[in-house]
């Protein structure tokens, strides 16, 4: 048996085609939002990641527009989707400075270009990016591409920065000091001594790092 489907068209009466037409219509409005919907609850899926995220997150269309940006991001810069329109616009404003902008904007062509030759990936580089408040922050920043969408994700590295500086300061007041300091792990190991002890004990210090006190005391070389 033939069905409506199956029947030719020199068959058809015009009030079968015409069901036929609506029906076909019927059909395409409800395939297209089955797929809107779809869409709709991917992109809320997407969102609800981006929100989730402790990382500061931006994302554009192949264009350049800017298609959203999470929480964390302004929180971080202080700025909100409607007043970055655009790549152009974020990086004006997250770079004030035009000689620096244009020379970050010539290493990110450099590393995208790399990226597409190697199929891989755009390595992460840093920056010092300049918030609504002019706070500028250095951060690392990480390239995906989704798509025709690129996700940017921003690492804050202000405390990070911070905690070397001050290990610096702290190791160059060390290396200036007049005694003679060993610091070790709760194991007791030798993890840093200063030039001082180098030059009281006439140790190295590949003879010293990873060695107990107790054995540079005995006087017995390493080596």
């Amino acid at each position: 048996a033939r069905g409506m489907w199956d029947v030719p068209d020199a068959e058809i009466t015009r009030a079968d085609k015409h069901f036929l037409y609506t029906q076909g219509i019927a059909r395409d409005i409800s395939d297209r939002k089955r797929a809107e919907e779809a869409l709709r609850q991917s992109e809320a899926y997407f969102r609800s990641l981006m929100e989730a995220s402790p990382l500061a997150k931006i994302v554009y269309a192949a264009d350049g527009r800017t298609l959203m940006v999470n929480t964390q991001f302004t929180a971080l810069f202080g700025y909100t989707l409607e007043e970055i329109p655009n790549r152009e616009r974020w990086w004006e404003l997250a770079y004030p400075d035009a000689a620096y902008r244009e020379t970050l904007q010539a290493e990110w062509r450099e590393k995208l270009d790399q990226a597409a030759r190697d199929h891989l990936p755009m390595v992460p580089r840093e920056a010092t990016i300049t918030g609504k408040d002019g706070t500028r922050r250095p951060v690392e920043i990480h390239a995906s591409a989704i798509g025709d969408w690129t996700l940017i994700i921003y690492l804050d590295l202000t405390e990070r920065k911070a905690a070397q500086a001050m290990l610096e300061k702290l190791t160059q007041a060390l290396e200036q000091s007049s005694a003679s300091v060993i610091i070790t792990d709760n194991q007791g190991v030798i993890e840093y001594v200063n030039s001082k002890f180098l030059d009281v004990t006439g140790y190295t210090l590949e003879e010293t790092l990873g060695q107990n006190p107790r054995l540079l005391k005995s006087g017995i070389q390493t080596t």
